[in-house]
């Protein structure tokens, strides 16, 4: 998207690092509260939905440019959106490592196995 606002645009070198750093900010913010949410759903709903949204985003960019009604401000709000949304879809992709039971994990009040 910098590049759209750069060539499409003709956007200032500071626009296009703010569109740049708006994009890894909100990575930042939405990563962790998102994350844990997510883990307490459905993975694969969440994981299509975010497709979704990121394909309707992404493709609202060549139709206003195609109607003559691209705005930075459309290209930083797709920009923030699309991040987080790539975000759920990260979040929801991750499994635990593989080999670790959750049935098997030990619960914090269980006293621990001493050898006799």
């Amino acid at each position: 998207m910098p590049l759209i606002a750069l060539v499409v645009l003709g956007s200032s070198a500071f626009q296009v690092s703010v569109l740049a750093a708006l994009s890894a900010v909100a990575s930042a913010v939405i990563a962790l509260p998102l994350g844990v949410r997510i883990e307490h759903q459905y993975k694969r709903p969440v994981m299509i939905t975010a497709d979704l949204a990121r394909c309707l985003l992404l493709a609202s960019i060549p139709v206003a440019m195609a109607f003559d009604r691209l705005t930075f401000t459309q290209l930083c709000v797709v920009g923030v959106l699309q991040t987080a949304a790539f975000v759920a879809f990260d979040a929801a992709e991750r499994r635990a490592p593989e080999g670790t039971d959750p049935a098997r994990a030990p619960s914090s009040r269980q006293q621990p196995v001493r050898d006799a």
